[in-house]
């Protein structure tokens, strides 16, 4: 299992079972809020990229990755 998926996994789980890391921000274990805020950030121009790049159901992939990387940073 790749590092980035045990850390979505483990953001998930900590907000799920509401275990913040600061005040209503949440991050997985090693892992500052700031820091995953700066990867969503810097994922959003490469994910649009690759959307414009890409064709079938894998650009559905990189809608949605925009998506939840845009709600994340707001």
């Amino acid at each position: 299992m790749s590092l980035d998926l045990r850390l979505w996994i483990d953001t998930v789980y900590l907000f799920l079972s509401h275990q913040e890391s600061v005040y209503q921000r949440y991050a997985g274990a090693r892992l500052d809020a700031n820091d995953l805020g700066l990867m969503m950030a810097l994922s959003i121009p490469v994910s649009y990229y690759l959307l414009i790049q890409s064709k079938g159901a894998i650009a559905w992939v990189y809608r949605v990755q925009l998506l939840l990387a845009g709600t994340t940073v707001c």
